[in-house]
């Protein structure tokens, strides 16, 4: 057995063989077992008979922030570009609310062109928002002056009309192009070595393994020490029992038969 030691937290046995789906469900599950603990006085003095104790507890604490990446309150200057974070950022949060805002107004009024602009288009998390938002105003400057589009030109220019009624128009357009201008320039994203990203990507799955290998452990003494199916659901252990159906009771077997006097 071999013992891997991280910076901040006590030795932990970390022999963990497990799939990678279940080590990236570890940390939920770290979270409901440690809120549980700690909102549960009584659940803590069960598990304080067997060695839990506040170290133990915070130590925990401090396990579930290495394996999940939390820097706390530290700040480092200098590895981004703020203005392209900012517009990256702005841009992460506008899609959804324009997108929807976008198809109510066109939906119903404009079936063909709103067909045109949301085809295959939907909202976005992060870098994936700035190709969506990209590809909706394409798609609306298409509306205004595409040569594809000649033959539906005077409806094209109506529903952009309708947009920017509904806030959508010339000049927020070319708002959010110079967002996207400043989200993509050139030190967005600054490079990090393949060495420093290897080192860093390794020392976080180890954290993951340790944490593993920790709750691993706590959980299995909860199982035994805690009895009551309640406390098991606060600490995550147990779910809670869907109800089911009772089937249509039978006909009683002596009841009389259909016509019987």
């Amino acid at each position: 057995m071999v013992n891997k030691k991280t910076e901040g937290v006590i030795d932990v046995a970390s022999d963990v063989t497990v799939s990678d789906e279940t080590l990236a469900e570890t940390p939920a599950k770290v979270v409901d077992f440690l809120r549980g603990v700690g909102t549960r006085p009584v659940i803590a003095g069960m598990l304080a008979a067997r060695g839990y104790s506040d170290a133990e507890h915070e130590n925990g604490w401090r396990m579930l922030h290495l394996a999940s990446g939390f820097k706390g309150a530290t700040v480092t200057t200098g590895s981004t570009n703020e203005p392209a974070h900012n517009a990256m950022v702005e841009i992460d949060h506008w899609d959804e609310g324009a997108f929807r805002i976008g198809h109510a107004a066109l939906q119903h009024a404009f079936p063909e062109q709103c067909a045109f602009v949301f085809d295959r288009l939907q909202p976005s998390q992060g870098p994936q928002s700035i190709l969506g938002v990209t590809t909706f105003l394409d798609r609306l400057d298409a509306l205004q002056s595409s040569p594809d589009r000649k033959h539906t030109r005077a409806k094209d220019h109506a529903a952009l009309e309708k947009l920017s009624a509904r806030g959508i128009g010339t000049a927020e357009r070319a708002r959010i192009r110079g967002l996207l201008a400043t989200a993509q320039s050139f030190d967005a994203v600054p490079a990090e070595p393949a060495s420093e990203a290897a080192d860093r990507d390794k020392a976080q799955h180890d954290a993951l393994v340790a944490l593993r290998a920790w709750y691993e452990e706590w959980s299995e003494v909860a199982r035994v020490v805690v009895r009551r199916r309640d406390y098991l659901i606060v600490l995550g252990l147990a779910q809670r029992k869907t109800p089911t159906r009772h089937a249509a009771t039978a006909p009683d077997a002596g009841a009389n038969p259909k016509g019987a006097n």
